[in-house]
């Protein structure tokens, strides 16, 4: 019998430029999204320079305290419906650019990658059908209603700018459970179709004729010099995956235990103790830092999507007393477990 373990999975991240996208719409909608940001530990310079990249499970509750704030139960789904598809930068301009919708959405499956990790997400063309099709391929991270419905709705909205502003899809799929009725509403005049959710993808089927429709802002040229960087970016997001955010996910993985020693981080990566501390010094980073910055993350993620009690959090973290633990947390946010929890809008959990 082997004794060959399956990888375990890195913790995942997405582009900072989708965070942008967020804070922009909540700027529509008269809300400064700094202070959302700061709760992260971003900075609205880090986000608007677009140089970074975020645990997707940040974004996922970032989602949520967006929604809260604004209002909006539907955030996800109105984010890009008065939206500046430029404003994603290489692929907004990549998908803009292209000469028709089959090229620009077959851009965005062949590049999406680049720029969210765990982004499952295939065109199928079959006869007069074409089904466009998204999710999130982590075992870690639980779907999230509002990227489910800013998934489709990109496209749908997208279509609407660059094509016909009355276009409709055939039917429309998505992952979360069916709404409540007044919520439901919403779905319907958005969408404009049939509509199944609690499905395995989020999907849309709309008729293969409308992958040959041109673009009216389509640019071959500016295309070709655009694919020409996404290939660059492609390939060198290829070679060098983040040693930081491996060795996060080692940590994280034995945090229930008590924070890990360096020895048990490097088994995990199988390398010996001594590469793994050069290879900190080589990027500059300190393992202790580390070990925080994963504590850190999974606090986050667990107050903001699960109903679990500061006393199991305390366990998870690897802490001996939940004392310590408020005290971390306190370090890292400048504000309690508790509320930061009902600053986000999230479960209650056990208090």
């Amino acid at each position: 019998m082997s004794t060959q373990r399956a990888p375990r999975e890195c913790t995942p991240t997405i582009h900072v430029s989708y965070v942008a996208a967020v804070g922009r719409c909540l700027g529509r909608l008269g809300h400064d999204p700094r202070p959302l940001y700061a709760r992260f530990g971003w900075t609205a310079q880090s986000v608007e320079q677009g140089q970074v990249r975020v645990p997707l499970g940040d974004f996922f509750a970032l989602l949520d305290a967006a929604a809260h704030q604004a209002g909006d139960p539907h955030f996800g789904l109105h984010i890009y419906e008065k939206f500046d598809f430029a404003d994603l930068g290489l692929l907004g301009f990549a998908v803009l650019s292209a000469e028709d919708v089959g090229s620009a959405i077959r851009t965005l499956m062949r590049y999406g990658a680049i720029f969210q990790d765990c982004d499952d997400g295939q065109l199928l063309v079959d006869g007069e059908l074409a089904y466009m099709s998204y999710r999130v391929s982590s075992r870690t991270l639980p779907a999230s209603r509002h990227d489910c419905d800013m998934s489709i709705a990109f496209t749908v909205f997208f279509l609407r700018k660059v094509v016909e502003p009355d276009w409709v899809p055939l039917a429309v799929q998505l992952q979360h459970p069916t709404p409540c009725g007044q919520l439901l509403q919403e779905y319907e005049r958005v969408f404009r179709c049939p509509i199944r959710f609690g499905a395995a993808t989020n999907q849309l089927t709309m008729p293969s004729s409308i992958l040959s429709a041109a673009i009216h802002s389509s640019d071959k040229r500016l295309f070709e010099i655009i694919e020409r960087n996404l290939l660059l970016l492609q390939e060198h997001s290829l070679q060098s995956g983040s040693f930081a955010q491996k060795v996060e996910a080692a940590i994280t993985q034995k945090l229930s235990v008590g924070p890990p020693s360096a020895e048990t981080v490097a088994r995990l990566l199988g390398i010996t103790p001594r590469a793994l501390r050069r290879e900190l010094v080589a990027h500059s980073l300190k393992f202790n830092d580390l070990v925080d910055k994963a504590r850190c993350g999974t606090a986050r993620r667990l107050l903001a999507t699960s109903e679990r009690s500061l006393a199991e959090i305390t366990y998870l973290l690897g802490y001996s007393e939940e004392s310590a633990f408020i005290r971390a947390f306190k370090r890292w946010m400048s504000c309690t477990p508790l509320d930061y929890r009902r600053s986000l809008g999230a479960p209650a959990g056990s208090e």
